[in-house]
């Protein structure tokens, strides 16, 4: 069960090397205070995932001075692309904790999360939307022309074609486009 805390938290995600629980509410300064004085006591058997809502790099320098977190989220889309992403992940990194780029969106959001995981040394794994028969591949990965396909064993490649290493849908982008300049 999750622990009482008052946030909405996911259900824990158990694997062979993890157990989580990510927090899905943007990190404020009572969340940082709570998880910083009460956290380490109640919360040990499980890796505390959050930040994806967050922003900045200062947010997340917050977070990190108080411990706050095991496992670090920064959204690649949401907050900054590349550059502050690198930047989260080495400070990450300096503490000897996990960053995972938080990706729950669409296939060039992941085209991007991968890429962001795969150029950092501290990302073991990557948390990626696909929940079938609800949301799978052909839904996420719908403005593309090729989908991001989940191997057999859970495993999604990087794209290494150009760029994201993903072509657009022009046709369907176009089909759908409300106001043009």
């Amino acid at each position: 069960p999750a622990p009482a805390t008052g946030w909405n938290t996911t259900s824990p995600l158990q694997t062979n090397f993890f157990r989580w629980y990510t927090l899905w509410r943007k990190s404020s300064p009572k969340l940082v205070y709570f998880l910083a004085k009460f956290g380490p006591f109640y919360l040990t058997a499980y890796n505390i995932a959050g930040g994806e809502l967050n922003a900045q790099v200062h947010e997340y320098r917050e977070l990190l001075k108080h411990g706050c977190f095991d496992i670090y989220q920064m959204d690649v889309v949401l907050s900054g692309w590349f550059v502050q992403n690198r930047k989260v992940a080495a400070m990450v990194e300096a503490e000897n904790k996990i960053y995972t780029p938080h990706t729950w969106t669409h296939g060039m959001g992941l085209a991007a999360a991968l890429h962001m995981a795969g150029a950092v040394s501290n990302c073991p794994f990557i948390e990626y939307c696909y929940d079938p028969p609800h949301w799978n591949y052909t839904v996420r990965d719908l403005m593309l022309t090729e989908p991001l396909k989940v191997e057999q064993d859970g495993y999604i490649n990087v794209p290494d074609k150009p760029g994201l290493g993903v072509e657009l849908n022009h046709e369907l982008l176009d089909r759908y486009t409300v106001l043009r300049k």
